[in-house]
């Protein structure tokens, strides 16, 4: 019992050995990558700070640059109404201030020329006036400049469509424009029907139509920015969409007198992404504030931390000024990394943990074999011990009994002697089979090869055996055996042969019979011989357990039969050494049998 205590506590001294360092280990490894995170999350917003003021710098420059070449569009709110700018009423309205005197004067004669005819120079006139007064309107508020136009295209006699005409067509229809244009166009549409005139003024009717197009947009998007600025007081900026982009915008908006002046950056929002695009740290995200709108370069990362923040300098008309912030937009590059580390970490961890896993197995195993191995071998000590004692003294007494006179009878004398011969073949098969074992333990156990007379070999391992079959009653019943001389080594097949009857002989009650028997295999080509008896059988669960060494079922105090548990293993060894297996079908209550399955020649 002192002895399994210190092998168990042996035991628990490795196993601690073992899994002590792998926990502490992962514990110093999991303890760093906490304090890994904090420091790149502290050098992240260090390197933030230091790149924040030239960012801001580059930044400046090009919002400043964006808000001189990139004005998108303009559009006022006049006293409730949206109105694109350059726009125009959309019917004629009076106004206090109408044409200079002059250019009434000057219409006048050109309505009186018309209704008396017309005259030679009626259209280069009307043109003059038309240029002159581009934004001159008349007492009920119609635009004069239209009006001229009007009159021009409609006394151009065919094919005399002046170049001047089309000029002043070009230039009134795109800076001043009018709800007179569509109707000046289509009449000059008209009186221009072919040639170079006609391709100018289909292309002032084009340039008509997406200018108005737009301007209606401009009035659709002012209108909607009209409902975000209601209780506004000063500056405000207003992010909104335009269908004609497809993009957000930014509408700068600043209160006038009469109304608010706003002014479309067209794509500003573009232009921000650019920037977040080409910022030194990847895992940042530009945060712009324009007044009370603020805007991400980087929507779909919602930001968990702002490593750096600073106000925009860029004054622009209005009253507006941006300010930029430099955001955690995306963790996920800022911790990369770190995420990688614990991956590996994690692995290392995993794999140290398994490789102890297995080595606490490994050595739990290893300490249940010896175990088994110590007791095997005790079993064994035991067994051969009353294997070797049981005869000897048989031996000795009926030796001593012959030599000291006191059996005068001879048939009982010839009996003695029998028994002492008996007595020592077990003796000679008991040390030959503990020889076998340790020349097969250390590699030692060679083959030779040789042809053999299988139906003699049979019948001789028999013959050895009745003796011992007789003694216990057993009988052997020997089949028929093929005429065949397989290449095998006699003294090892018949050795194996003797343990599989001496097994059958000891497992096998009384007055029961062992039968032997031969047969060649057709479909393997091998050789079968087979051992049955009519003994307890073997359990399921035994069957994979009884080749090994030394191993008997049940306590060795308890066995009814004799035996050291090394005969089956030398079989097997014969066996797979002439290149066979060995066959067990047994059932519990019905008895064994084994089969010694060899090929005809040995296949090295």
């Amino acid at each position: 019992m002192m002895k399994i205590r210190r092998s168990e506590t042996v035991l628990l001294v490795e196993a601690a050995a073992i899994i002590l360092p792998v926990a502490a280990l992962a514990g110093i490894a999991l303890n760093f990558l906490g304090e890994d995170k904090n420091a790149i999350e502290q050098e992240a917003r260090a390197r933030a700070k230091a790149e924040l003021p030239e960012l801001s710098r580059v930044f400046n420059q090009l919002m400043k640059g964006h808000w001189q070449f990139n004005i998108d569009a303009a559009g006022e709110i006049k006293d409730g109404q949206a109105l694109a700018v350059p726009d125009y009423p959309q019917q004629p309205e009076p106004w206090d201030s109408p044409a200079p005197a002059e250019a009434t004067a000057e219409w006048r004669q050109l309505e009186a020329a018309e209704h008396a005819g017309g005259a030679p120079n009626l259209v280069p006139r009307a043109v003059s006036l038309a240029h002159r007064f581009p934004d001159a309107v008349t007492e009920s508020g119609t635009p004069l400049a239209g009006l001229a136009l009007l009159l021009a295209v409609r006394h151009v006699r065919e094919g005399t469509f002046p170049r001047e005409l089309v000029d002043e067509l070009d230039r009134s229809v795109n800076k001043y424009p009018s709800f007179l244009a569509p109707e000046v166009l289509r009449a000059a549409g008209q009186a221009a029907t072919d040639g170079w005139p006609a391709s100018q003024v289909a292309r002032i009717q084009r340039a008509w139509t997406e200018q108005e197009a737009l301007r209606e947009e401009t009035r659709a998007t002012v209108r909607r920015v009209a409902e975000r600025l209601v209780g506004a007081a000063g500056p405000a900026a207003v992010r909104v969409a335009r269908s004609r982009s497809g993009t957000d915008q930014l509408a700068l908006c600043t209160p006038a007198r009469d109304g608010w002046k706003i002014t479309f950056l067209g794509d500003v929002f573009h232009t921000l992404t650019l920037i977040a695009k080409a910022m030194p740290p990847p895992y940042a995200g530009l945060a712009v504030a324009v007044d009370q709108e603020q805007w991400r370069a980087r929507a779909g990362n919602s930001p968990s931390a702002v490593l750096a923040s600073t106000a925009g300098l860029v004054d622009i008309p209005g009253g507006h000024r941006f300010r930029i912030t430099l955001e955690l937009a995306d963790p996920e590059l800022l911790y990369a990394s770190y995420r990688r580390r614990v991956k590996v970490t994690a692995w290392l961890i995993f794999l140290s943990a398994a490789a102890a896993l297995i080595g606490l197995a490994s050595l739990w195993m290893g300490y249940r074999r010896q175990a088994r191995l110590s007791e095997m071998k005790s079993n064994f000590v035991s067994s051969v011990s009353h294997e070797l004692r049981a005869p000897l003294a048989a031996v000795r007494l009926m030796a001593e009994s012959l030599d000291g006179g006191r059996v005068a009878d001879q048939t009982k004398q010839r009996d003695y002697y029998r028994l002492i011969v008996q007595e020592c073949r077990r003796l000679s098969s008991l040390v030959e089979n503990v020889l076998d074992l340790s020349r097969i333990n250390e590699g030692r156990k060679r083959y030779t090869f040789e042809a053999v007379d299988l139906a003699a070999l049979v019948r001789q391992s028999v013959a050895v055996m009745e003796p011992c079959a007789a003694e216990r009653q057993v009988s052997l019943r020997l089949g028929e055996m093929p005429g065949l001389q397989p290449i095998w080594d006699p003294q090892a097949v018949e050795q194996a042969l003797v343990n599989l009857l001496d097994n059958a002989i000891k497992h096998s009650p009384p007055g029961e019979t062992v039968q032997v028997a031969a047969e060649l295999d057709s479909a393997s080509g091998n050789i079968r011989l087979w051992v049955e008896d009519r003994g307890p059988g073997i359990p399921p669960r035994e069957q994979k357990h009884i080749f090994e060494m030394f191993y008997r079922h049940g306590s060795e105090l308890r066995r009814e039969t004799k035996g050291a548990g090394i005969g089956l293993s030398i079989v097997q060894h014969v066996a797979e050494g002439h290149g066979g297996r060995v066959i067990v079908e047994s059932e519990v209550g019905r008895g064994s049998r084994f089969g010694l399955e060899l090929p005809l020649e040995h296949r090295s």
